[in-house]
């Protein structure tokens, strides 16, 4: 018996998102370290650590997008300014930098959201 196994294409699905997200962010899968993933504001790039779970992987897109969103919104350094005046308000009220900051947290709420709808909308046409 033969058995056909099928990949997706992360990196065709992460830049058709970004192109349809309005944005020329670049993507590239590298080991990020303990992230999953990170928006390099300078350089316009949103890498992602490599993964195989396709939900997971959405979010996390959308999450960067996000960001990506915010820069190109409020211009680069602006947005580099108010994102580590973010971090600085996290640390004072005794948070985390990362997991506290308003960035993040708006990032990771869009990229949920985002994630669901896309996985509903693809669902229903997948039954069409």
């Amino acid at each position: 018996m033969d058995i056909l196994l099928e990949r997706v294409d992360f990196q065709h699905i992460a830049t058709e998102l970004v192109k349809k997200a309005g944005l020329n962010s670049k993507i590239e899968f590298v080991n990020t370290g303990n992230n999953k993933a990170d928006y390099n504001v300078d350089k316009d790039t949103i890498r992602i650590k490599p993964t195989s779970r396709f939900k997971d992987f959405l979010v996390t897109v959308f999450h960067e997008i996000d960001h990506a969103k915010d820069a190109q919104k409020m211009g680069k350094e602006k947005y580099k300014k108010a994102y580590e005046h973010e971090m600085n308000i996290a640390v004072s009220k005794g948070g985390d930098a990362h997991d506290d900051n308003y960035y993040e947290k708006k990032a990771e709420k869009y990229g949920r959201k985002m994630a669901k709808n896309y996985l509903r909308i693809n669902r229903k046409n997948i039954y069409k």
